[in-house]
């Protein structure tokens, strides 16, 4: 009976251990899938904060470009009155046409520039945050092209312009007219008035014939080859951006 009894005892108690072992690995593996679904979870929400971030800065980034657009356009704008002045005035030249008032307006446009001011800010934005933030590796690459590339060399090209511009404002206009004034604030359109004082002499002067053929010769191919090129860049950027908007929302 004792052998029987001891028998029974043991039985229980190996069934007792099978359970406790059961339970404890049961317990595990919940913590072990609770943990799983944790970090799932959190990956979940940081992979949706990263997307909202992203969409957030391509539409910032969208909303930038085309008023970069904008100003280029503008850009353009007064660069096509500085060609139509030069080419005003070397006509009056060549027919040997007298003085007239409207002159001084087209001695004022004539080597009207402008410098393009891009809306950067939220490409530095991006910078900062980190460019990989673009998930897209072809438009991650376009936005640089456009911004390090395309901006930076019409920046450059811009500088040369402006270089030239001053030394005919220093060199030539001070020996030639009144005054140098290229932009009015008390004319209804800024423009300036620049009165020469011989205009005989200067309708004869060779110089400021080249000047005037150079300058808008310049333009023109600045026009064609950089306004017009930085524009298609762009407005091709922002349709990419808006392609990869639709797909990510």
């Amino acid at each position: 009976m004792k052998i029987f009894r001891k028998l029974r005892i043991e039985a229980v108690q190996l069934d007792s251990a099978k359970r406790y072992l059961l339970y404890a690995v049961g317990e595990i593996v919940l913590i072990v899938v609770g943990i799983l679904i944790a970090v799932n979870i959190n990956n979940w929400n940081e992979r949706n904060k990263s997307l909202k971030l992203q969409l957030k800065t391509l539409k910032e980034i969208k909303a930038a470009l085309l008023l970069d657009v904008a100003d280029l356009r503008l850009n353009i704008e007064l660069h096509q009155e500085a060609i139509r002045a030069c080419g005003a005035l070397l006509e009056v030249f060549k027919k040997d046409q007298n003085y007239h008032d409207t002159l001084s307006y087209y001695f004022a446009k004539a080597f009207w520039s402008s410098r393009f001011i891009s809306k950067s800010g939220p490409y530095e934005t991006l910078k900062s945050r980190g460019i990989e933030l673009i998930t897209n590796d072809d438009l991650r690459n376009e936005i640089t092209d456009v911004y390090d590339r395309a901006y930076e060399n019409l920046l450059k090209v811009e500088g040369t312009m402006a270089d030239y511009i001053q030394h005919v404002m220093l060199s030539f206009n001070p020996d030639h007219f009144d005054k140098t004034e290229m932009f009015s604030a008390t004319h209804p359109e800024s423009i300036g008035i620049m009165k020469p004082m011989d205009f005989e002499k200067l309708k004869e002067n060779k110089k400021y014939h080249h000047l005037l053929r150079t300058f808008r010769s310049s333009s023109e191919l600045f026009v064609t080859f950089n306004y017009q090129s930085t524009i298609e860049m762009t407005e091709k950027l922002i349709a990419s951006i808006e392609r990869e908007i639709a797909q990510l929302e």
